[in-house]
């Protein structure tokens, strides 16, 4: 009996962030709702997905909601974000339009245990590309493009392989 009311207690809490976007959604917008296990624990977070254009993630835990990410754009220029299961990383591959050029980031977070979503500044990598050529980057230091794509593999298994796919 304790378990299912810790239960509907999560689920009580997720419902009313759901409802309060249904009653501020407007007509043109697809909202969608989904449950993932991000963090370690056994309560699945919940995404609330305003499709196309931005998504929201909350946790629960000893009967609080914690916001880890909130009306974080993507869709944009192919902007979309990964999790691995129970992990708390979150991977940000971007390819993105910028005045000099084209440019591809590989982004990585990782939530800690005051359920906040964190910017590894560790690990970032970028290419950007022009009419000039390409130029690649692993935390603002230039590097070969074949150095890219050796760094490239190591964040993707930073990420793990077992991607969850978009939130």
């Amino acid at each position: 009996a304790v378990e299912s009311v810790h239960l509907s207690e999560w689920k009580n809490a997720y419902r009313q962030i759901i409802n309060q976007y249904q009653k501020e959604a407007d007509s043109l917008s697809e909202l969608r709702h989904n449950l993932v296990y991000l963090d370690a624990d056994d309560i699945p977070e919940l995404v609330v997905d305003c499709v196309g254009y931005w998504l929201s993630v909350y946790s629960y835990s000893s009967g609080q909601i914690y916001t880890i990410m909130d009306y974080a754009e993507y869709g944009l220029w192919g902007r979309y974000y990964m999790y691995v299961p129970y992990s708390g990383k979150v991977c940000y591959p971007v390819y993105a339009f910028e005045d000099e050029g084209c440019a591809y980031y590989f982004e990585l977070y990782y939530l800690d245990s005051e359920h906040n979503l964190n910017y590894d500044y560790n690990n970032v990598l970028i290419a950007h590309e022009n009419e000039d050529g390409c130029r690649y980057e692993n935390n603002q230091v230039e590097i070969t493009e074949e150095q890219f794509y050796d760094y490239l593999k190591e964040y993707q298994e930073l990420c793990g392989r077992n991607y969850s796919g978009i939130f």
